[in-house]
């Protein structure tokens, strides 16, 4: 006996909802987080948002932030490595 109808439903719709989600949020950061780095942010996320009474509520607002929070650790390792290859040059 499989889950109930509804909770098939639920997952069904969160699918969905994560995949425009997902698309939206990488066409938005237009590759300046790494994929792997990306596919962990909306995976938290998924997590998180079913740890809730509302996943489907949850899930998009969860999902930007973690995102946004890897685009900004990605943009701090950018500027480190930039930082390090001047004061190389520098030497």
């Amino acid at each position: 006996m499989g889950p109930p109808h509804e909770c098939v439903q639920a997952r069904e719709r969160a699918n969905t909802l994560k995949g425009r989600l997902v698309r939206r949020l990488a066409a938005e950061g237009g590759g300046r987080v790494p994929e792997p780095i990306f596919r962990q942010a909306t995976a938290e996320a998924e997590a998180l948002a079913w740890s809730t009474s509302y996943p489907l509520l949850f899930l998009p607002v969860l999902m930007e932030e973690k995102v946004e929070g890897a685009r900004r650790w990605a943009n701090r390792q950018r500027e480190v490595l930039e930082r390090q290859k001047a004061l190389a040059i520098a030497v």
